[in-house]
């Protein structure tokens, strides 16, 4: 669910197709209940007789992909978790690989001297964890290219998302895809299936359109959520107060 309103988001913010500000229609009601009720994934969970809304429209920061390698000048310290890494949550991918960098940091620290706990500790996430930062990179750029309505290039990099809907035409791949799902396998063991998916681009094959409403049904209804009758632009929702206690 959180996935597809992110779409309803980039589709209005990085799609350029709105003017500055109109992006906050989405922070409206009615900007809203148009996505949520029209677009599968959050229909079911959002229908009235099921779930009520306890407040205003809130919208998630700093949600982007990001890689840290372990720091060198300052033994002792070592980076796990979303401390080290941090990939786009529709994956479901962090907790195991926060578990697996603090099985693995463990283990260094009870092997190894202080000095070279960092040292490991990062070539270990170079081989382990960034790969999957990098296949978050191109995944997320494909569904910006895909919501804005953008075909895929047969000559550009193949996302793993990509192979996912062509394996719908092949299913002798599905094992290997669900492995890689499943985070059985790295994204590198997609590589040869890649080429395959290139080679059907280029026979003129497309991946079958996200369901739901269609990219211009969705900046209409957000662009009519943001402007009253007369023309003149709505104001945002207030967002409620929030107040942080703990020790002083």
């Amino acid at each position: 669910m959180l996935a597809n309103l992110a779409g309803a988001a980039l589709v209005a913010g990085q799609a350029g197709v709105l003017a500055a500000g109109q992006a906050g229609a989405l922070s409206l009601p009615a900007g809203r209940q148009f996505p949520a009720r029209a677009l599968p994934g959050c229909a079911a969970w959002t229908r009235p007789d099921r779930a009520q809304a306890t407040g205003p429209v809130r919208a998630g920061a700093g949600l982007v992909n990001r890689y840290r390698p372990q720091a060198r000048d300052l033994a002792g310290l070592l980076a796990i978790g979303d401390a080290a890494m941090t990939t786009n949550p529709a994956a479901a991918r962090g907790l195991s690989l926060a578990i697996l960098a603090g099985c693995q940091a463990a283990a260094i620290v009870a092997g190894h001297p202080r000095q070279q706990w960092a040292r490991l500790l990062g070539q270990w996430c170079d081989t382990e964890l960034r790969p999957w930062f990098s296949d978050h990179l191109l995944w997320d750029a494909y569904l910006t290219a895909l919501w804005s309505g953008t075909p895929a290039d047969p000559d550009g990099e193949i996302p793993s998302m990509l192979v996912g809907a062509a394996a719908a035409q092949h299913p002798d791949w599905l094992p290997a895809f669900r492995a890689y799902l499943a985070m059985e396998a790295k994204p590198a063991s997609l590589d040869p299936l890649r080429a395959e998916v290139r080679a059907m681009l280029r026979a003129g094959w497309r991946p079958a359109p996200p369901a739901g409403v269609s990219r211009a049904e969705l900046v209409h209804a957000i662009r009519q959520a943001s402007d009253r009758p007369d023309g003149t632009r709505r104001p945002r929702a207030p967002q409620a107060a929030e107040t942080a206690t703990g020790p002083a």
